[in-house]
């Protein structure tokens, strides 16, 4: 059963005498049958996807006939989604104190809001003229690890670790970088945008009506050649990290 009851009666709220409902409404009233019925994450998902896809086909909805049931769809959605989601839960351990270098080579120390490739060796790397990949390899061989650089400005195919560690991505501009990193258990990627935001482990797709995702290797290739994460940055390097990260600064 769902976590959040339901209090609204979607069918009926939604009927209008004179006005039958569209096929992709009727889709939504299917979706959410299913998913009461068996409240899995994947119907959740498919729900949400039901309902995005009849909102896209009219424009502004909030216009519409049936305006009162799909916001009440719309606002029940917005408290289940979080406590059902299909995207695996984020890592513990992570806050303000991290940004994204940080949680990409699994360094918790405390003050690393602002970590930068090179840092640690004593050579931070400012700029992406600066190599911010091989900043990274200088911090592993400032403490005797290892980190490869697997390919540059390539991201197809995807790489395979080959030294035992996981696979980093990192994408670039001229100022800046941002990196995420996969369980190579689960094959997922995940990230942290920022020391200010949440570890992420879904990302919003944009060639499916911004339905939230996990990032497998295809929504990892996704966020990469599309401008990066805020639309300003192109894939730079895949990386290999030892599986226990290595120490930033």
């Amino acid at each position: 059963m769902p976590v959040h009851p339901i209090t609204f009666n979607f069918r009926t709220e939604s009927e209008v005498k004179y006005h039958p409902k569209s096929a992709n409404f009727r889709a939504i009233q299917t979706a959410l049958d299913n998913y009461v019925a068996n409240s899995t994450p994947a119907n959740l998902r498919a729900l949400e996807r039901a309902l995005i896809i009849w909102k896209n086909s009219k424009g502004n909805w909030r216009t519409t006939i049936r305006y009162d049931a799909v916001q009440h769809l719309t606002d029940w959605l917005a408290l289940e989604i979080p406590d059902n989601p299909w995207w695996p839960a984020a890592e513990a351990g992570w806050g303000a104190a991290h940004n994204c270098y940080a949680y990409a080579m699994k360094c918790q120390n405390g003050g690393l809001n602002n970590a930068r490739p090179g840092r640690l060796d004593n050579n931070p790397r400012a700029q992406k003229t600066d190599d911010f990949a091989q900043g990274v390899v200088d911090d592993a061989y400032h403490q005797g690890a290892m980190v490869y650089i697997l390919r540059r400005q390539i991201p197809r195919p995807i790489p395979a670790p080959s030294h035992g560690g996981y696979l980093v991505a990192m994408i670039s501009m001229t100022m800046g970088y941002h990196f995420l990193r996969r369980d190579e258990v689960t094959r997922l990627w995940s990230h942290k945008n920022g020391s200010i935001n949440d570890v992420e482990t879904f990302y919003y797709n944009p060639n499916d009506h911004n339905v939230r995702d996990p990032i497998d290797d295809a929504g990892l290739l996704k966020i990469v050649t599309d401008r990066g994460i805020n639309g300003s940055m192109d894939f730079d390097a895949f990386l290999e990290v030892p599986p226990g990260g290595i120490t930033v600064a």
